[in-house]
């Protein structure tokens, strides 16, 4: 085993020729149509929707219409055939995009994908700013974790359908920047990511927690303004319908449909009778309480392992981070396959981590998993097994069947794997810090 500065240089290199054969295999034959731009053909349908938005704010009409239109009789066939999804953020983005309504739809659509590949390059850049170890050369973990970041699945399901996750996973990692540098303002990355999609509010538990409490008032008291502020533009009268196309994403028919890889959705997929698949049991109760006790266990284990100290200055305080991000998702009851792009902040914490630790065998077990867990989501095999069967179900009215219902799970399983891989780690880096370790 060898921990030499030339093979610091070496295995982060191997490791992103190892990403591209991957993906080279993954997106083979007919799966290159799965690809984001400039190899795929980009739909834009999130996109569209926004556009639509800023066009309904610029003439004055409900932003939020098509969304109440749609939730009233959710149709999955509907859903995986649409042009153009429901708008369902704040006023304020799509105030944000109103130029581009001087361009063609394409060129907009081309500027707005061009964007995100730079958002992706900048988000690898402060990823390694901030958890490349001591010793690791900074050029090839930046070659690497971009290789991982751009060919990774979620990444290009965002810059297929032009979602808006990209520019989420930069405001978290330049949020953990702010937050390590002291920065009086660290909150603010935060509180406008908040303002898109008010599912990630749980992170501002970690501050709390660890006791830094401007971050936490700034993000919660920005994130508030800036809600405001968007329905005081548009019209406090789109409040009401802002807030029930969210609580319906959240509870109705369309928390069973297979995007949401929650606890709470794969759970009423496989114990009850819903809209998409053929339940493997009839058991209400048990889709009701196993989100409950998943949620207890993501939760303790995490207090459990997440110490107040302010340790920000360690490499463990990511890693810590990273796991508040996945106890989120796993306790939240929408995690929608594109929030998969945020498991990219303790990712490629892990990663750097295992890059620049790699004398032992137990060294090179870490770096594995870490490998694995980045193939597994990162291929899209794993999205095709998530909507098995989608066609029969959105085409032919057929339910997907009994054994196959698990299968719509994937992406929630690899999420309880890392989830605990990251406590694991936590308990490691404490022990290490322990006198005589």
């Amino acid at each position: 085993m060898t921990d030499s500065p030339r093979a610091r240089i070496v295995l982060p290199l191997v490791l992103a020729t190892v990403f591209i054969a991957a993906g080279l295999w993954g997106y083979r034959d007919w799966r290159a149509e799965k690809l984001g731009p400039p190899l795929g053909k980009i739909k834009g349908q999130d996109f569209n929707n926004v556009l639509h938005a800023a066009h309904n704010l610029e003439i004055g009409a409900n932003l939020y219409g098509y969304a109440e239109q749609f939730l009233r009789t959710p149709s999955f066939k509907e859903f995986t055939s649409w042009e153009e999804t429901f708008y369902i953020y704040p006023p304020l983005f799509a105030a944000l995009v109103r130029p581009l309504l001087r361009l063609p739809p394409p060129v907009a659509l081309t500027l707005w994908g061009l964007g995100n590949y730079l958002v992706l390059l900048c988000a690898a850049a402060f990823a390694v700013r901030e958890f490349a170890p001591p010793g690791l050369p900074r050029v090839p973990a930046f070659a690497c974790l971009a290789v991982v970041f751009t060919c990774y699945y979620p990444c290009q399901l965002e810059l297929k359908i032009g979602q808006v996750d990209i520019v989420l996973l930069l405001l978290l990692l330049v949020t953990y920047r702010l937050y390590c540098a002291r920065s009086r303002v660290a909150g603010l990355p935060l509180a406008c990511a908040l303002s898109i999609k008010p599912v990630l509010a749980p992170l501002l538990v970690f501050f709390v927690w660890k006791r830094e409490w401007r971050t936490a008032a700034t993000a919660a008291g920005a994130a508030a303004v800036l809600v405001a502020g968007s329905f005081t533009l548009a019209g406090w009268h789109q409040l009401p319908s802002y807030l029930s196309a969210h609580h319906f994403w959240a509870t109705g028919p369309m928390l069973v449909f297979p995007v949401n890889q929650s606890v709470t959705a794969v759970a009423r997929r496989v114990f009850t009778v819903n809209v998409y698949s053929e339940p493997v049991a009839v058991c209400p109760w048990l889709a009701s309480l196993l989100p409950l006790i998943v949620a207890a266990l993501a939760g303790a284990g995490w207090l459990a392992v997440v110490p107040r100290d302010d340790n920000r200055n360690h490499a463990v305080n990511g890693i810590e981070f990273g796991a508040t991000l996945t106890t989120q998702m796993l306790i939240s009851p929408i995690t929608e396959d594109i929030h998969f792009v945020w498991v990219l902040v303790p990712l490629a914490a892990l990663l750097l981590a295992a890059l620049g630790h790699t004398k032992l065998p137990r060294d090179w077990m870490r770096l594995a998993v870490v490998v694995g867990l980045l193939l597994y989501f990162g291929l899209p095999d794993t999205q095709a097994t998530t909507y098995t069967d989608w066609t029969a179900a959105a085409f032919t009215g057929t339910l997907v069947p009994r054994a196959h219902v698990l299968y719509t799970g994937m992406f929630l399983y690899g999420l309880v794997i890392l989830d605990v891989w990251l406590l694991l780690q936590c308990i490691r880096w404490r022990r290490l810090s322990q006198p005589g370790a």
